[in-house]
């Protein structure tokens, strides 16, 4: 069935002129773009602070052109609801007014507008929310800021083309950013608004509920950490650890990290530090856009647990989290705007399992673990490290008894973990063998080769239930239900640990260490 529909007057007032911007106002030729704007749901972004922006973004910054982006948002395909264009205002106080609707599943609207004439200077608004919890916003207004496209650096209003080579992240401009006295806007403090979105609400006016989810639910982030130097042998220290992580839910306007951004200082914190007061900083001042934040424990070792518990509510819908992989110049892993209601209704019970990988926050050039300073200048947007194995994972899920239980469960899992690396280590240091490594791996290999007719399903059972087998037996039987990690397969582990710890065990443990 069609979804309820609201429709919205968007206004436009432009607020610069000679009075407010007196610095290098281009008097006579001062005006606005064509704008471009559309409703979406989250899985789309026409741009945002931090990331790069788009041909059709860049289009629209450096000449006003509308087709590029027109055509993006197309090519989005159901992750865009309706757009909106409208042609250029004449004047730099000029205003404009249009229509657009939004439904349940496309409660974001976001629009982009050139400062004209500039190097590649807009304003806009990115992934406003029109839904405020569970009910439709009847009216709101937006003051807007300069925004610089990342594509040309020209410092002034009528600068000559410059291109920016590489490009830089999209970034609002200050009274110091460009910290040139050239720029247009030096020395303002601040720099005055330059235009206001005013958004009213203007069909169903008896419809007052946007359909969003109902309740505040609370979410469990659990960090299930698995770093070794079996998973990892090249990217392993002796000293590798997680640093307190840190989490937050929040609506669509707030980001913490992402693939392809630059990195925020709380963020460089984090990867290069491990310390999460920057970012506990910056949760706080972030006002609405963040429901609630924590900080969680650290993991002293590559193996180890920790929980974190969010609020979230229908406006809050977007979990992320992050922790530092200590020692290591910038390398952190975490998640990014997991969405708990992705269609705006329902409430995911979950889990949600995200591997953990290792990414780079672009802040240090180093490539090994240990590796002095050395500041990465330009900074660079967050980029993953190349690993073949995740160095763990992160499942999300919704707290009710079936959460506490699989918590539970992810307990005893984490501590037999922990006591295969001891096991595993003591069988190393031991010099039993050359390499536990090499010689428990070859083992391994010719114990899959031996299991190869174990494939049916019952014939598993049957040997997994013999009480009267022998050690080897058991691991064999273990080793016959991998790498799927049932919940049978870790009983058998550890009913195998228990009866026969001999290299066997060792065996098991190296195993599942080297392939998780």
């Amino acid at each position: 069935p069609a979804l309820p529909i609201s429709e919205y007057e968007v206004k436009f007032q432009g607020t610069w002129s000679a009075l407010s911007h007196p610095t290098d106002y281009p008097t006579g030729s001062a005006h606005w773009s064509g704008l471009v704007g559309a409703t979406h749901n989250a899985d789309y972004n026409m741009w945002r602070p931090g990331g790069f922006a788009s041909p059709g973004v860049k289009a629209v910054a450096e000449f006003g052109a509308q087709s590029t982006l027109a055509n993006e948002m197309r090519s989005a395909g159901d992750d865009v609801f309706k757009t909106l264009r409208w042609s250029g205002i004449g004047s730099g106080t000029g205003s404009r007014a249009g229509r657009i609707q939004v439904d349940t599943c496309h409660r974001l609207i976001s629009l982009i507008t050139m400062i004209a004439p500039s190097p590649d200077w807009f304003v806009g608004v990115h992934n406003l929310n029109l839904c405020d919890g569970a009910n439709w916003i009847n009216s709101t207004s937006i003051d807007v800021f300069p925004y610089d496209a990342g594509t040309d650096s020209g410092p002034k209003f009528r600068s000559l083309n410059q291109p920016t080579r590489p490009a830089e992240a999209i970034h609002r401009l200050t009274g110091t950013n460009p910290n040139d006295p050239l720029s247009s806007f030096f020395g303002y403090k601040p720099v005055p608004k330059m235009a206001t979105f005013t958004f009213t609400r203007l069909s169903n006016p008896t419809l007052s509920e946007c359909c969003c989810a109902s309740g505040s639910p609370v979410y469990v982030i659990n960090f299930e950490a698995a770093w070794s130097r079996f998973r990892h042998p090249d990217v392993f220290v002796k000293e590798s650890r997680w640093s307190k992580i840190v989490g937050a839910s929040h609506s669509g306007d707030y980001e913490m990290w992402s693939p392809d951004a630059v990195a925020m200082a709380g963020v460089r914190n984090v990867a290069t530090m491990g310390s999460p007061a920057a970012l506990l900083s910056e949760l706080s001042g972030a006002g609405d856009a963040v429901l609630s934040s924590v900080r969680g424990n650290n993991v002293p070792s590559g193996i180890g647990q920790v929980v974190l518990r969010l609020n979230t509510d229908a406006s809050h819908p977007f979990l992320s989290a992050i922790t530092m992989a200590g020692p290591s110049p910038d390398w952190f892993t975490g998640i990014h705007d997991v969405n708990v209601c992705p269609d705006g209704n329902r409430w995911i019970d979950g889990p949600i399992e995200i591997p953990a990988w290792l990414y780079d926050a672009g802040v240090d050039s180093g490539v090994e673990l240990t590796s002095p300073d050395n500041a990465t200048n330009p900074q660079e947007p967050v980029f993953r490290v190349n690993a073949t194995k995740s160095f763990g994972k992160f499942v999300v899920l919704r707290k009710s008894s079936n959460s506490t239980r699989y918590l539970k469960k992810s307990r005893v899992q984490q501590r037999r973990l922990n006591d295969c690396v001891k096991m595993v280590e003591e069988h190393v240091n031991e010099g039993a063998r050359r390499s536990a490594r090499d010689v428990d791996l070859a083992i391994v290999s010719d114990l899959r080769n031996q299991i190869k007719t174990l494939t049916a399903h019952n014939e598993k059972l049957q040997l997994f239930e013999g009480r009267n087998l022998s050690g080897r037996q058991k691991t064999r039987n273990c080793l016959s239900m991998l790498p799927s990690r049932t919940s049978a397969e870790v009983e058998c582990l550890s009913e195998s640990m228990l009866s026969h710890t001999s290299l066997w065990s060792v065996v098991v443990c190296a195993y599942i260490l080297d392939t998780g």
